[in-house]
């Protein structure tokens, strides 16, 4: 992977049947259930998480409509539907596929709801919700920010007689 000092993660395609963490560096994630019960047709999954700090990525497959996949942060808490997503502990979230509710406390004490959906990202600070920047796909589904151009290598000036 390049190294970037934006937040790198793969996106995991929908092909895959299980849901997927990633953690960044120096997070704090607290895991408060991880369940999964089948019966005789559906799986069916309870994951709660607690970011405290940092970001993460996820990609999340619901087996059963019973499923529910849940990621508080500090003035807030997602439900993700379906599909994949990064968030960040200040609450900016990032929707590549699927969808997924955003509950936030205002300033005043009043809990605001949102669906984001795929393409789209949620501001914590302004409350709006806004399509993606265009980004750099690669055919294994590796999902990376485009890169910032890499600086021109510098040459110490060469002395005369060299």
């Amino acid at each position: 992977m390049v190294p970037n000092p934006t937040f790198n993660y793969n996106y995991i395609s929908d092909d895959i049947p299980a849901d997927v963490l990633r953690i960044q560096e120096n997070s704090i994630v607290g895991f408060g259930q991880l369940n999964a019960q089948t019966n005789t047709v559906d799986l069916t999954t309870q994951i709660h998480l607690d970011l405290r700090e940092g970001k993460i990525a996820g990609c999340v497959t619901k087996a059963a409509p019973a499923s529910d996949y849940q990621v508080t942060f500090p003035t807030g808490r997602i439900t993700v539907l379906s599909g994949s997503y990064l968030l960040a502990s200040s609450g900016t979230l990032e929707i590549l596929v699927g969808s997924t509710h955003i509950y936030t406390a205002t300033p005043d004490g009043l809990t605001t709801t949102n669906t984001i959906y795929a393409g789209d990202q949620f501001d914590p600070n302004t409350g709006r919700t806004t399509a993606l920047p265009k980004r750099t796909y690669s055919p294994n589904y590796d999902v990376y920010p485009a890169p910032d151009p890499l600086p021109l290598p510098s040459h110490p000036p060469l002395r005369p007689g060299i």
